[in-house]
């Protein structure tokens, strides 16, 4: 768990004729998961069944030994990263998973990293420059070199701005929010960003309304952001070729476009107040982003997955990141909570749909089980695996990703046996009917707690490209990222029942008549 880092009118007859294939649907959904129904016991119930094989003592024995002195941590690039991810990986293989391609690493997603100090980074054109972590932030990026492109301004990024013009290879600039409201929220940005990326943009500069607001959090986050981080290591060609994701000012887009900060105001207000389409504003700009290259570092996803059935191509993923600190000096950062009781619990997972499958229950869709390295460092893993996925992001339905479980919550210590569950909102009509089921099929004894968002894990990038995403975790203890989180801290009955409640909930999801509906809502 890193530290932090979203109508048509229809004739009577319609909604009758629709009434009438949601009750059909509604009834062919409750059949595909009727073995969700029974109460009775588990042998009329395969999904308490094989939810019932998840045991504490199991879990005990991968947790045991991935947060043991032996791995050192599990930071990435190091020999204990790699001892984990065989263990993760000798896993996979006695449970027969499939893989990728390649037979001697059929387990193992193997990516370089480089660790790098920025040096440069600005967009120019002939009215003005504009500097990240002073005028502008993007905390992200995978670009560098210099490249020259056009800059458009695009209203709110609606489908009506992009009337009349082509924004492909371009930078295109919209307002946050919608023109109703000036409320943000990340997924309705993320949707916005994805249109303009389908439509072949170079990158997004998302404009804020409130300058002097993101201008003090600019210079807050400065200088952690100053440091060296760790990027996906790419070829110069690749890294010119990378989408850019901008938050800035008002003012400072209004300077690269050769304008007042209150004429890019005014054109916002004309929007707001009906007018249709937004007036088109555009000039040349020259992108720069130079970094020093400090170490490159070998890292390595551990994924496999069970093939599905009659939707086969569709794929659920339930992911849990298996690195953590590592050392300094003599402490060891052994990382029990944070993520060793995550990992555990999707190994085991793993292991129950392997038998269920065994036992002629194939999961209609395909199940991805996911371990991504190099969480702590900036989600590089999960970055990686979405930029060369096994399945595309379009027919992967949900992440479910545990990250940080097993332990009290040091802001709510009244809590016991719990799990914080976190629904995306992009997807959250559908997921939260089918939690609600799910939850009162399986009879769990966790105490499930409501959380609003959740963008400190691998989930996060999931949602980035618009999938959805359901998060558990139990907060953080007082030794969060600390040598004292260890393996005899743990409360394994916790670990055990949030690993049978995410087995049950990727249950429903893999074999359930219809897909998780990509629609934003609270």
């Amino acid at each position: 768990m890193s530290c932090d880092s979203r109508g048509s009118i229809q004739l009577i007859i319609c909604l009758v004729f629709f009434g009438i294939l949601l009750s059909l649907g509604c009834q062919q959904e409750e059949e595909a998961v009727q073995s969700l129904e029974s109460k009775a016991g588990s042998q009329n119930n395969p999904v308490r069944q094989y939810a019932e094989t998840i045991t504490i003592e199991e879990l005990k024995n991968h947790i045991s030994y991935l947060a043991s002195d032996e791995l050192e941590g599990r930071q990435s690039g190091t020999p204990g990263a790699k001892l984990a991810a065989e263990h993760i990986a000798d896993h996979f293989q006695d449970l027969h998973l499939e893989g990728l391609q390649s037979e001697d690493q059929k387990y193992s997603q193997k990516f370089q990293m480089v660790k790098k100090k920025p040096v440069d980074c600005y967009l120019e054109s002939v009215h003005g420059r504009v500097d990240n972590w002073d005028e502008f932030m993007e905390m992200h990026c995978d670009f560098y070199g210099e490249k020259d492109v056009d800059l458009i301004f695009a209203g709110y990024g609606r489908d009506k701005d992009y009337e009349g013009i082509d924004v492909n290879d371009k930078l295109v600039a919209f307002f946050m929010g919608r023109p109703e409201t000036d409320e943000i929220g990340n997924d309705w940005e993320r949707e916005k960003i994805a249109a303009a990326m389908g439509r072949g943009a170079a990158g997004a500069l998302l404009i804020v309304h409130d300058d002097e607001k993101i201008l003090e959090y600019i210079r807050q986050i400065k200088p952690y952001f100053d440091k060296p981080r760790h990027y996906q290591h790419k070829s110069p060609q690749e890294a010119a070729n990378e989408k850019r994701n901008i938050v800035i000012p008002t003012a400072a887009v209004a300077k690269l476009l050769g304008l007042s900060a209150d004429r890019l105001k005014a054109a916002k207000r004309e929007m707001q107040n009906g007018k249709g389409s937004c007036e088109k504003f555009q000039t040349k700009v020259h992108m720069e982003t130079m970094y020093e290259t400090l170490e490159t570092i070998s890292a390595e996803n551990v994924l496999g997955y069970i093939e599905g059935s009659d939707l086969k191509e569709e794929c659920l993923v339930l992911s849990s990141h298996y690195d953590h600190l590592g050392k300094s000096g003599q402490d060891i950062f052994n990382g029990a909570y944070d993520n060793a009781a995550g990992v555990a619990a999707v190994m085991e997972i793993a292991e129950a749909f392997a038998m269920a499958l065994e036992g002629g229950y194939n999961p209609r869709r395909s199940i991805l089980f996911l371990t991504p390295d190099a969480e702590e460092i900036g989600g590089v893993g999960s970055i990686y695996y979405l930029d060369h996925p096994l399945f595309p992001p379009s027919e992967t339905v949900v992440d479910i990703n545990i990250d940080g479980i097993g332990r009290e919550d040091a802001s709510r210590p009244e809590l016991k046996d719990f799990v914080h569950i976190y629904l995306s909102k992009n997807g959250r009509a559908d997921l939260k009917k089918m939690k609600d089921r799910v939850v009162e099929s399986i009879g769990t004894d966790l105490r499930l707690e409501w959380r609003e968002s959740y963008s400190g894990s691998d989930n996060a990038f999931f949602e980035r490209v618009m999938i959805p995403a359901i998060a558990l975790g139990t907060g953080q203890p007082k030794d969060h990222h600390k040598p004292t989180d260890t393996a005899e801290k743990i409360q394994y009955k916790n670990v055990q029942d949030i690993a049978q409640l995410a087995f049950a909930l990727a249950w429903e999801i893999a074999n359930r008549e219809n897909t998780i509906q990509r629609i934003i809502s609270e």
